[in-house]
């Protein structure tokens, strides 16, 4: 009989591949900082909505793979939201418990318009920010992600009430923006000026990346969008430094479609950020997202260098939770199976061995 992906971690040889994983030379020594592995459940999206997981499952698999900090977006998986009962509390807490695991950070998602042409008034904003913190509270998270576009009024407002429902809140910085634009520079200055330890930033790994991912262009490949010829040139050319110009002109002679001509911008676009910049803003980070569109077989990420970012992270001295964001997901489901477990696992398996973990 065929075993199954669970069985494998359960066995013997299984714990050998751990083993051997984290003697591998790549293995960070003496760091001076700690990140600690966790899970966003967003990562099993696909198996949560088919019904293929239940959210205990979830909780069971990132268990399984030595997670101990979870990610959750409670729209999508808190039953009643967002009023869920005592009883369903009580029995989030009881699962913690039984898997060893930490209600680390509750993903807010903040709108700004719910009736059309009207935008909420900042004692609205506040009320929904409210909302979500004493959630947040009552499931025993200390950490909140906020979305980019969450009003800094509404924040600054919100913090004697994070401080009553004692939950950080993090900015999560996304691609495009990276830690030196207006935006995350302001959110600093704020910090700063209200010396307040309830408001940081949570970069999420997608700054670090060096070009769009496979998986993304084969699905625009698949869907007739872009030319593989002319995909592939457009890649060779942005690794080869070739100025934009250059080779939108040499696309511009291959008879391209649209999204031809679209995809050097994407490609072009792509500005990762020298991890090193974050270690000035170090006691602002409490959390990571550890994005990722495909674990190769091998165990390494596809687009982002992991291998090139944890360590200066270490040696800088972070200390955060470091929850798995999978997100290939979107872009294989029209060709085959999603496996999120499998990409999630094989994350892991790059964690241990960049964190030097037995």
């Amino acid at each position: 009989m065929e075993m199954t992906r669970k069985d494998f971690l359960q066995t013997v040889a299984a714990a050998g591949a751990w083993a051997a994983v984290s003697k591998s030379p790549n293995a960070t020594a003496a760091a001076k900082g700690k990140l600690t592995r966790g899970v966003s459940l967003y990562s099993y999206q696909e198996e949560f909505y088919t019904r293929a997981m239940t959210l205990e499952d979830c909780l069971s698999e990132a268990s399984s793979i030595g997670a101990a900090a979870i990610e959750l977006l409670p729209e999508e998986m808190v039953p009643d939201f967002p009023n869920p009962s005592d009883k369903w509390v009580e029995q989030w807490r009881g699962w913690m418990d039984k898997y060893h695991l930490v209600a680390d950070t509750y993903c807010q998602f903040q709108d700004t318009v719910l009736t059309k042409g009207v935008d909420l008034s900042l004692d609205e904003g506040v009320a929904m920010l409210e909302r979500d913190l004493k959630l947040a509270n009552r499931m025993g998270f200390k950490h909140m992600r906020l979305l980019i576009g969450t009003p800094i009024s509404v924040v600054e407002k919100a913090l004697p009430l994070a401080e009553k429902y004692n939950v950080w809140m993090g900015y999560e910085i996304h691609a495009p923006a990276t830690t030196d634009t207006r935006l995350v520079q302001r959110w600093i200055q704020t910090i700063e000026k209200l010396k307040t330890r309830n408001l940081g930033i949570i970069p999420d790994f997608g700054i670090f990346q060096t070009k769009p991912p496979r998986v993304a262009r084969d699905r625009q490949i698949r869907d007739g969008l872009v030319t593989e010829k002319i995909a592939k040139y457009i890649e060779q050319a942005f690794a080869a430094k070739t100025p934009k110009a250059t080779a939108a002109a040499e696309v511009a002679k291959m008879s391209p479609k649209s999204g031809d001509t679209r995809y050097v911008d994407m490609v072009y676009n792509t500005r990762a950020q020298d991890p090193k910049q974050l270690l000035a803003l170090k006691s602002y980070i409490r959390h990571f997202h550890a994005k990722f569109y495909e674990m190769t077989e091998d165990y390494r990420e596809s687009c982002i260098p992991y291998e090139q970012v944890i360590p200066v992270l270490l040696e800088g001295g972070i200390e955060a939770s470091m929850s798995s964001e999978y997100e290939g997901q979107r872009h294989t489901q029209d060709a085959f199976e999603t496996d999120s477990c499998e990409q999630v696992r094989r994350q892991h398996v790059m964690f241990r061995r960049l964190l030097g973990e037995a």
